[in-house]
Parts: structure tokens; C-alpha cells; sequence
């Protein structure tokens, strides 16, 4: 993992990396709260899922992708709760 600290807790972007040492996820904090956006990878890189956090919850539209980068499924959500059609490919 790397990330920036301050008192303590993770701001700024966070990456974690995969045992190969490729990236496998980017999450963005403020003050140790997530905030921002969000992406995940397939173990090979490819985009798994992406999407924002606003104050600790999802916010706005995620995607999750297959490992071909095809689309699984398309999800709006407004504080942390689904909001409007889900679309699943």
C-alpha cells in the first residue's frame, strides 16, 4: 500500500498493489473519510470497477467491468443507497 498520512489517517489518493506489484486498487480520502473517486483492477490491470465516494458513500454512477473490459453493470447511487435504474449487461 501507499498513501499519505496526516494525523493519522489516509488523505489524498491510496493505492494497493497486487502480489505481481500492478496496481489493484485507488481509493481517494479526505481526512480518512473516502472521498473521490474510486477504481479497482483485475489482476493484469484491467478496470474492474470505478466510481466516487462523497463523505463515505457511493455517490453518483459506479461501473463494474469484466476482465475484457466488456461491461457488467452500470449502478447510479445517491448517499450510499441506489437511486434510479441499475443497468446489468
Amino acid at each position: 500500500s501507499e498513501a499519505l498520512f496526516v494525523a493519522g489517517e489516509p488523505h489524498g489518493v491510496a493505492l494497493s498493489f497486487a502480489a505481481d506489484g500492478g496496481v489493484s486498487e485507488l481509493l481517494t480520502y479526505d481526512r480518512g473519510t473516502l472521498h473521490g473517486m474510486s477504481r479497482t483492477f483485475h489482476p493484469g490491470g484491467a478496470l474492474a470497477s470505478e466510481g466516487r465516494y462523497d463523505h463515505g458513500h457511493p455517490h453518483g454512477l459506479w461501473r463494474t467491468y469484466a476482465e475484457d473490459g466488456s461491461p457488467l453493470d452500470e449502478i447510479t447511487y445517491v448517499g450510499g443507497l441506489e437511486d434510479g435504474p441499475a443497468v446489468r449487461y
